[in-house]
């Protein structure tokens, strides 16, 4: 199982940031990841998309950030958030070598 989190761009899913040191994925780019690891075998464990209805839910904060907990911040323009995905390896798919190679070598 594999678990990562990102940069989600909140209200575009055309324009974005992708040619710095930070990127912010739109939903389309999810979206074709999650066909890119079907179609590979695998499952990405469904996409929530939900921004949230509670009061911190509407809160964007912008530089300089405060200290206080955030959810949301401006950055270049955009409203950005944290993303979870996680991906489990197919049933019929082989762990990487080098994986395996380890699991040996700790019996």
């Amino acid at each position: 199982m594999a678990v990562h989190t990102t940069e989600f761009n909140l209200y575009s899913n055309d324009d974005t940031i992708d040619n710095t040191s930070t990127v912010l994925f739109r939903r389309r780019d999810f979206e074709a990841l999650a066909e890119r690891v079907a179609k590979a075998g695998h499952e990405m464990i469904m996409l929530d998309f939900n921004t949230g209805s509670g009061r911190l839910d509407h809160y964007i904060d912008t530089p300089p950030y405060l200290e206080q907990p955030h959810l949301k911040v401006a950055l270049a323009g955009y409203a950005t958030t944290s993303f979870g995905v996680i991906i489990r390896r197919g049933p019929d798919k082989a762990p990487p070598a080098k994986s395996r190679r380890k699991k040996q070598a700790l019996r």
